[in-house]
């Protein structure tokens, strides 16, 4: 991709708006102070990131932002124009003189209680008259707060609503989120398209939040962490940190930070009533006192230590239930030294043999790089040049790791060597050929799936199924090299489907994520519905399923934007992060599981799913219990 610069947006722009300055830059979008030259006045002009701009196209755009443009209200921030030219999407803004809600938190830390409340309510009124109109802002945070005369108004209003609407579920895969990691409701956090106004709601309690503590309900040093606190972490309470924070408004907070959105407010207008009564109630009050100071801020620094608040469980022969009197089932808590752990939240994969591990963990810098961790070794070892990399997977002889990093597929020599770039467009979960001679993985431009070799070349495509008939995701070879399993998404139809190479047939199987082909026979899978790993019997050769689906393991940690919930051997070796029961505490744990016939087993029948038959294996349902 040509990289955005001043001189090329001048050019493109055709004397409309010449570029002054950049004024900074955001997850979705670079802002830059222009003049509009037909108005003669400074605007704010952004331009989508090249690469959210390849996924979501500019015709899709343009038609979804015009939805958001005709928002008139005193505390939003009007659209004056948007477009696209010279293969980059623009929106245009007043320029605004003065700061963001970010700038005055950054400088002032705390804001007086009763300007955070003013602020917040007038923007839950802001946010009222968008949701009656339809519109849903998606990214409500301090920085897209701007302050005028001591005013708020918000800016990107329905910019991530057309980002998401256009790009839909093709944004859960390129690594690009719509929404910021500390503001993200749960639903939005676990990958929900369908987020409602009870998702704006929730970030602008914790903007409220922010402003009368300094900082946001869930901290973390990545954003799989906070992601992961979000989800499951245990509830927070301003009130516990600042004792002049009043009890209605407290529980303000708290109601509309509740995990489900069922339990929230149903509206912002309600939102905004509950901070103005006195007498607004929400579950237990709570108490200021030493111990539940205490309690925040442990939690707050949670991730600040050695080892990750989730639990990683490896189990050893779980897919292969033999003869013999069943093993108890044995934990072994490993501490991890400071600045290698490992949380349970980032992506993760285990080598073939399943003697090491290759992970995300921390950076130096606080970003995230790749880890090794070898089972006989006390420390992990961090892979230089791989900060940011993403998609970890290890070669079937243990000897490389593939990864992307910044769009480009890379392959790295574990034991020393030149790290090489194989393509510059490459998504989303990878595969080896069992070879070692291919990597599968999904190509950014059409989301479909190509192959690589590893000794270099051009790419290949391999899907035979258009972008219009599905997204195509984590691929999965199967043993003999002929046939591959993966992801489908269709809307918001999610399904495993199988190929086979040869022919060019591609079946739906059932729905599905992530799918894993297990040596033991069996196909391993997430529900799409819940955080279940679920296995079925699958003949590899005749590419069918050949019997009911049984969990293995339950409330598995939902990794930041999909996939690699769990990682598989070929010697049936097991890797799976979990979430913990109650907040739970820190530690990485380790279980093995023996080899007899263990909890729970897999049936060695050879019965087809119910209601299904060896001749209608496209679209069959798979059971989720024996």
């Amino acid at each position: 991709m040509r990289e955005v610069t001043p001189d090329r947006l001048n050019n493109a722009l055709g004397g409309r708006y010449v570029v002054e300055s950049k004024l900074g830059e955001g997850g979705m979008a670079t802002v830059y102070l222009a003049q509009d030259l037909k108005h003669n006045r400074p605007v704010a002009l952004k331009v989508l990131k090249p690469e959210l701009a390849a996924v979501v196209g500019a015709e899709r755009f343009l038609t979804e932002i015009e939805t958001t443009a005709n928002l008139q209200h005193p505390n939003i921030l009007p659209l004056f124009d948007s477009g696209e030219a010279d293969g980059f999407l623009f929106y245009v803004m007043p320029f605004v003189e003065g700061e963001t809600l970010a700038d005055r938190i950054a400088r002032e830390k705390q804001l007086p209680v009763d300007e955070a409340i003013g602020i917040a309510s007038e923007v839950a009124g802001a946010l009222e008259h968008a949701h009656q109109h339809g519109v849903i802002h998606r990214d409500i945070k301090p920085a897209n707060i701007l302050l005028r005369d001591g005013r708020p108004q918000i800016a990107d209003f329905g910019i991530a609503l057309a980002v998401g609407a256009a790009g839909g579920s093709r944004l859960t895969e390129t690594g690009l989120s719509v929404g910021t990691p500390f503001y993200m409701s749960p639903e939005q956090a676990t990958g929900d398209q369908g987020v409602g106004p009870a998702s704006d709601t929730y970030a602008l309690a914790c903007v409220l939040y922010e402003m009368l503590v300094g900082e946001p309900p869930y901290l973390g040093n990545t954003a799989q962490a906070v992601l992961g606190k979000i989800i499951q972490g245990l509830p927070v309470s301003a009130r516990a940190v600042r004792k002049s924070v009043p009890g209605n408004v407290d529980a303000t907070i708290r109601k509309a930070l509740e995990k489900l959105p069922a339990d929230r407010f149903t509206g912002a207008q309600e939102f905004a009533r509950a901070l103005a009564d006195p007498g607004f109630v929400h579950g237990e009050s709570v108490g200021v006192d030493a111990s539940a100071m205490a309690q925040v801020r442990r939690r707050a620094n949670l991730f600040a230590g050695a080892a990750a608040g989730f639990a990683l469980l490896a189990a050893w022969g779980l897919l292969r239930p033999q003869a013999g009197p069943e093993q108890a089932v044995t934990r072994v808590s490993v501490r991890v030294p400071d600045g290698q752990g490992f949380d349970g939240l980032g992506r993760f994969d285990l080598s073939e043999d399943g003697t090491f591990m290759v992970f995300q963990g921390p950076h130096e810098s606080g970003s995230y790089q790749l880890w090794v961790r070898r089972w006989d070794a006390l420390d992990a070892t961090p892979l230089p040049g791989t900060e940011e990399a993403d998609w970890p997977s290890i070669s079937p002889d243990g000897s490389q790791v593939a990864y992307t990093q910044e769009g480009a597929l890379r392959v790295m020599p574990l034991r020393g060597g030149v790290t090489r770039m194989l393509t510059d467009r490459a998504l989303g979960g990878l595969a080896w050929d069992p070879t070692g001679e291919w990597i599968y993985y999904t190509a950014l431009e059409n989301l479909t799936l190509e192959r690589v070799a590893v000794g270099g070349g051009s790419p290949e495509v391999v899907s035979l199924l258009t972008p219009e008939q599905g997204i195509h995701l984590f691929p999965d070879i199967l043993p003999d090299g002929n046939a591959l399993v993966f992801e489908v998404r269709t809307g918001l139809t999610i399904s495993i489907a199988v190929l086979d190479l040869a022919s060019g047939v591609v079946q739906e199987l059932f729905p599905g994520r992530f799918p894993r082909y297990s040596p033991t026979g069996h196909l391993l899978f997430m529900d799409p519905t819940s955080l279940t790993l679920l296995a079925a019997r699958f003949d590899a050769e005749r590419l069918e399923v050949t019997g009911p689906a049984v969990p293995l393991a339950e409330n598995l940690v939902p990794a930041l934007n999909g996939g690699h919930f769990y990682a598989l051997s070929n010697t049936g070796r097991l890797l799976f992060s979990v979430l913990p029961e109650g907040g739970g505490d820190s530690g990485l744990r380790c279980g093995w599981i023996g080899r007899a016939s263990c909890k729970p087993s897999i049936p060695t029948g050879s019965s087809t799913p119910e209601g299904t038959t060896a001749a209608s294996r496209s679209h069959r349902t798979v059971p989720a219990s024996p």
